[in-house]
């Protein structure tokens, strides 16, 4: 399960994730905002919104001791 530093809406999720395939397909970067249908600044909002995951560790990952 993935979960995200701040609450993204799914919509937004779902076009992270149809441009992050559009990467994989050898798209450029730069051509993402207008193929996905968005303006540039949306883009960056959605990338920087979707991008930063949180990961929970458990106690022995963590290295605390009783």
């Amino acid at each position: 399960m993935r979960h995200y530093a701040i609450k993204a809406p799914p919509t937004w999720r779902d076009l992270y994730a149809s441009g992050q395939k559009l990467l994989r397909q050898g798209f450029v970067a730069a051509e993402l905002p207008g193929r996905l249908g968005l303006r540039a600044e949306r883009w960056q909002e959605i990338c920087e919104a979707c991008s930063v995951r949180v990961v929970a560790l458990g106690v022995d990952e963590l290295g605390i001791m009783d």
